[in-house]
């Protein structure tokens, strides 16, 4: 049962990231063919992302240890971002692709998705925010 906002926030930037590693090109992308630490790193930074999110997901009854787990998420995303985004330039490879491969969801969801992801971490930090400032006004009541 969703609780609140924050929990489709969450479980949109999980199915993003889960997308981005099943059906993304990350692991066709010529960085992971020529860079020894791009696949390990990228393996251990998008699971560890999914991850935090679907722990934040089940963990909305202590808000303030759920704010935690998500700014920790937003971290690990930031740094997945980098990897990709280091990974490409090292290599030389463009980030922007031309018209024919942005039609294939792969060369989209290695970027975008990722910093949708953040976006909708970003949502869902702001409304567990909100969740424990309601309570405390709420208890300041009584």
């Amino acid at each position: 049962m969703i609780q609140r906002i924050q929990t489709v926030y969450l479980a949109l930037a999980a199915l993003g990231l889960i997308i981005t590693l099943f059906v993304g090109s990350v692991w066709e992308d010529p960085a992971a063919d020529e860079l020894s630490w791009f696949r390990p790193l990228v393996l251990a930074l998008g699971p560890l992302a999914i991850a935090g999110c679907v722990v934040s997901i089940f963990s909305f009854n202590q808000r303030e240890q759920q704010l935690r787990i998500v700014v920790a998420t937003q971290y690990g995303i930031i740094l997945y971002l980098a990897v990709i985004l280091l990974g490409g330039y090292i290599i030389g490879a463009p980030i922007v692709y031309d018209a024919q491969q942005q039609l294939d969801l792969g060369g989209v969801s290695t970027v975008v998705l990722p910093a949708l992801a953040y976006v909708f971490l970003r949502m869902a930090r702001s409304s567990i925010l909100r969740d424990i400032a309601l309570l405390k006004s709420a208890d300041r009541i009584r």
